[in-house]
């Protein structure tokens, strides 16, 4: 076998889905006792959007999988904390249906004061985080490792870039960073408004495949992609639902229909630009948070929708809100649960994954005290 494949660009990328990160966080769990190695020893590009932003801001600093998982389990209610009037009535005037205090204060906790540059330092693995920016109309990738000394975003703090990749439209509000150049005389303040990263990428695949390609001049035969997500959304909207939706109705669907759509496209194209040039170089994972539809009578015909009280998640036999602010206990361990039976089903996938693509990956149990940590 050729040495070569020992010299892989690994890329880990993490969708954006709100509380369903659990979901994630559970996989990685999973992915990390394959591996043998923390994870940020183990890959050299993390990237994440919105809740996958935080996952892979935490995974950078060598925070165990398990400690992400509470913070989702045991922290949820502080990040998606309002009165009633304000979740189903106030949001309508005060636009958004969330304050940000919560989540402020929980990735501080969480995610110290560390800067972005500071992360580069830290941690093997390079970092990248998608947000997009109001103001200038681009998403901005923010990067542990930006290969330019000066630019604005590289001594912001690690928290700041994860709040503004997660401050999804209607559920938090926008975060602006405020930036003063060092080097210029002027006292001119830069400002900087962003907005939740799923807005261009909720699965920053393409982003990420872009980076090691264009900025890190990686070959895409060198490159693999374990793409994480959070879920699959596949609640049927139907015509007779939709055609009088207004303004409102459209906005509240933004974050579902919209940044969902997304996810299809990008991970479809990394698949096939990845595979291409290194067969086997790709594994997606991600299961539908729900079965809505049954067996096509034909290759040809449409999947029919089945009957409501049938629409379940398969690995528990039992309904998942797919909500991306369900913050309750029964659906955190709704979503561990069929995590978790997903994992293991996947398991054997993962491991040959792993060993196609690095066959020195070191299969050993984990050794806690090796994780970088801050």
């Amino acid at each position: 076998m050729s040495s070569l494949k020992s010299e892989k660009f690994k890329i880990l990328v993490l969708d954006g889905g709100g509380i369903r990160g659990v979901v994630t966080a559970i996989i990685l769990q999973s992915v990390q006792e394959q591996v043998g190695k923390p994870l940020n020893q183990y890959f050299d590009l993390i990237a994440g959007t919105s809740t996958g932003s935080i996952l892979a801001a935490g995974i950078a600093l060598g925070l165990e999988p398990k400690k992400l998982i509470n913070i989702y389990e045991k922290r949820g209610q502080e990040i998606f904390n309002a009165l009633w009037l304000r979740k189903n009535v106030m949001k309508w005037f005060l636009g958004s249906k969330y304050s940000n205090k919560g989540l402020i204060k929980v990735l501080r906790e969480e995610l110290g004061e560390v800067t972005l540059r500071q992360v580069g330092e830290i941690s093997k693995a390079q970092l990248l985080i998608l947000a997009y920016d109001t103001l200038y109309r681009n998403t901005t990738f923010f990067a542990s490792r930006c290969p330019e000394e000066n630019r604005w975003f590289n001594d912001m703090k690690l928290w700041e870039v994860c709040l503004s990749s997660a401050s999804a439209p209607t559920f938090f509000p926008p975060y602006e960073f405020q930036w003063k150049d060092p080097n210029s005389s002027a006292t001119d303040e830069w400002k900087f408004p962003h907005v939740d990263g799923g807005v261009s990428a909720n699965c920053p695949a393409l982003a990420a495949l872009s980076y090691a390609t264009n900025v890190k001049k990686i070959n895409i035969s060198d490159i693999t992609m374990l793409s994480i997500g959070t879920g699959a959304t596949t609640k049927p909207i139907e015509y007779k639902e939709m055609k009088n939706w207004g303004t409102l109705s459209w906005g509240e669907h933004v974050p579902d229909v919209f940044m969902g759509g997304q996810i299809q496209i990008a991970t479809d194209l990394c698949s096939e630009i990845i595979q291409a040039a290194n067969p086997g170089g790709y594994l997606r994972l991600q299961f539908l948070l729900n079965e809505r539809f049954g067996e096509r009578i034909n290759p040809l015909s449409p999947r029919p929708i089945l009957p409501l009280k049938e629409q379940k998640n398969k690995y528990i036999n039992k309904a998942i809100n797919e909500a991306m602010d369900d913050t309750s206990e029964d659906n955190i361990k709704n979503l561990r649960e069929a995590a978790s039976k997903f994992a293991k089903e996947k398991s054997s996938d993962i491991k040959k994954f792993i060993l196609d693509q690095d066959p020195n990956a070191l299969m050993s149990p984990l050794v806690a005290e090796g994780a970088t940590t801050y």
